[in-house]
């Protein structure tokens, strides 16, 4: 269970930051609080302190131990208008929940002690801290006199991106155990059709929106269409699919991303399209696309494969490139044909290519996006080399219409690839 100390409260600020503050900077104005003697380009330090692996310098910690009373205001004041200016609006409840859940769970201190020194805050009534830049204040002065940052790096780790997932997922749980009471149905309708008219010309990606607000209904997106859908109640959201007619995602299952991404990858196996497992690590490229590179724009050149049918027409130049979803659905032609050529896996020719020691990392992100909504596709009409036939009451059945135009960054990227994993998950299990 991670403990509390100086690198598991820095990783969980950091974690919280605006995107326009580095870690350096963030450490160093927290460190400047207490002694301007602080070097914030030190990377090593930096690095070491935030890891777990050493303490801050003797003079941080010698100026924290000598704070009195008639310093605390002054203190506050600096975490109001220094450090919380470098994190984000949205991520101060994440923020304050991850530090009360590590206090809560550090069982090297007891009940009855005082952990946020300035309001005299003990342990046991830690969750009723309301003001963050005193909780944070509070909270660095008793680190710096009553914990050791040295060999905490298991304790830093702990607080992986699954940790602040689970962090999320209990602060929606509690606002869906208080949701506001006398709706009124006539604003519930003025709010949807608000946001269909802010949105006309994007009204197609509301299959996305869902995604967004599952994945995550607490952060700042690049398209500002998911964060105002995330920030709608449940009935205006309700309100806003039926006025569109667009399906309601069922999402039920909390689980269905793993499961899906599994279920994908067992079935790319089963049909020969690879032989390598790219998914590895919990599909890390794959989430990289959202978690690295949101804004990166999705403008890459999909033309870049070789079909494994070749067209002989003089119409047809013979260095003519395709799409991977081109290659897929070759590919499943042939075998369902029983070809006997000897083809190269789809899947693999794509790894293959991303792992070029000079394909940068977002290429790479996007492709493994691409790759997922592509295959997903082409599974569906080939399984058993019929045509799934469309049926109207399937969950399943949602789609972009003729808006992929709209795809323009990794994030709608990510969501999209999300949604053909959705769609074939759910309809796998009504086969």
């Amino acid at each position: 269970m991670s403990k509390l100390c100086l690198g598991t409260y820095l990783t969980i600020i950091i974690r919280c930051k605006v995107a326009s503050c580095t870690q350096k900077a963030l450490v160093g104005v927290i460190m400047h609080s207490l002694d301007s003697r602080f070097d914030e380009t030190d990377d090593s330090l930096i690095s070491n302190i935030v890891a777990g692996r050493k303490n801050p310098p003797d003079y941080i910690v010698e100026s924290g131990a000598e704070y009195t009373e008639e310093d605390y205001q002054g203190l506050v004041n600096y975490f109001e208008e220094k450090v919380l200016n470098l994190i984000n609006p949205s991520e101060i409840k994440l923020l304050q929940n991850a530090l009360f859940y590590v206090i809560e769970n550090d069982d090297d201190i007891v009940d009855e002690s005082v952990v946020e020194v300035i309001s005299k805050t003990k342990k046991c009534d830690i969750k009723k801290s309301d003001d963050t830049a005193t909780l944070l204040a509070g909270l660095f002065l008793y680190i710096l006199k009553t914990t050791d940052n040295i060999k905490r790096e298991k304790s830093v780790r702990e607080l992986s991106d699954g940790f602040f997932k689970r962090m999320k997922k209990v602060i929606v749980n509690k606002q869906k155990k208080n949701p506001r009471k006398n709706v009124d149905p006539d604003a519930v309708y003025q709010d949807a059709q608000a946001f269909c008219i802010d949105y006309e010309d994007e009204i197609e990606l509301l299959p996305l929106c869902q995604i967004a607000a599952f994945v995550d209904p607490l952060h700042k997106h690049v398209r500002q269409m998911y964060t105002d859908y995330s920030k709608c109640s449940k009935s205006v959201r309700k309100k806003i699919l039926e006025l569109k007619d667009v399906k309601q995602l069922d999402f039920s299952d909390e689980e269905w991303v793993e499961k899906s991404l599994h279920k994908f990858d067992s079935r790319i196996r089963e049909k020969k399209l690879c032989t390598v497992q790219f998914l590895y690590d919990g599909g890390k490229y794959f989430h990289r696309a959202y978690e690295r590179y949101s804004s990166v724009a999705v403008d890459f050149n999909p033309y870049i494969f070789e079909s494994p049918i070749k067209v002989k027409s003089k119409f047809v130049p013979k260095d003519l490139k395709c799409t991977f979803s081109t290659v897929v659905r070759d590919y499943l032609e042939l075998k369902h044909n029983k070809s006997r050529r000897k083809l190269e896996p789809p899947i693999d020719a794509m790894w293959a290519y991303c792992m070029d020691i000079n394909v940068p990392e977002e290429n790479v992100t996007y492709w493994v996006c691409m790759m997922i909504i592509a295959t997903c596709y082409w599974l569906d009409d080939w399984e058993d080399g019929v045509q799934t036939p469309y049926n109207e009451d399937n969950i399943a059945n949602v789609d972009l219409g003729d808006s992929e135009c709209l795809i323009e960054t990794q994030e709608d990227m990510y969501f999209y690839a999300l949604l053909e994993l959705y769609k074939f998950y759910y309809t796998s299990l009504q086969v």
